[in-house]
């Protein structure tokens, strides 16, 4: 079962924004922000503390690649942290996708990470931090279904399978994975993924 404090509540529009983003170019890794707040919800069936994700904002100007993505504007990055902010609404951490590997952070992905939090603190800002990671692979399926997109835990992560891209048999395979950054510990620790 959850830890119930350890949970990440996905928005069905915010489930929707972080697929569409990663498969809009799945050869390469794509990324950006995950706007929310922490809410007390229902998670299969238990009211519980949670870090609810309603929006999730794919960043336009970035450098990508197979095996890499980052703000390649930080002018334009910040300006678009600047606007969420002024407009009320809670910056929640970043989201992005890996190619041809697993939803879990790598030494780099932490060592940008670790940076990034140094940087909120010399400017007074400790948001919640999570860091989401979502794998995608290409799959091939054998028969057609009638459920086009389902999802299904793993532990602490979701894999949802999407059907019917270009024809009924092609699709993809996403797994989620989420993060959190505990200071005490230095480390980054593993959330519980929930989706609608």
């Amino acid at each position: 079962m959850f830890d119930l404090e350890k949970i990440v509540n996905i928005s069905e529009s915010c489930l929707v924004t972080l697929i569409t983003s990663c498969l809009e170019i799945p050869h390469k890794e794509t990324g950006g922000f995950l706007i929310g707040k922490e809410d007390a919800r229902f998670v299969m069936g238990q009211r519980c503390d949670c870090f609810s994700l309603d929006v999730a904002y794919p960043v336009q100007t970035s450098e990508s690649g197979k095996s890499f993505w980052g703000p390649s504007n930080l002018t334009a990055y910040a300006r678009i942290k600047d606007a969420i902010d002024s407009m009320g609404f809670q910056i929640m951490g970043e989201y992005h996708s890996h190619i041809e590997n697993v939803p879990e952070l790598s030494n780099a992905d932490k060592k940008f990470i670790k940076a990034e939090l140094e940087e909120f603190q010399q400017k007074g800002i400790s948001p919640p931090r999570i860091e989401m990671v979502l794998n995608i692979e290409p799959k091939k399926y054998s028969r057609r279904h009638n459920r086009r997109c389902d999802c299904t835990y793993f532990k602490k992560r979701v894999r949802c399978n999407i059907r019917g891209i270009k024809n009924p048999l092609n699709g993809y395979s996403i797994m989620i994975g989420a993060y959190q950054y505990e200071e005490s510990a230095e480390d980054f620790i593993e959330l519980s993924v929930h989706v609608p």
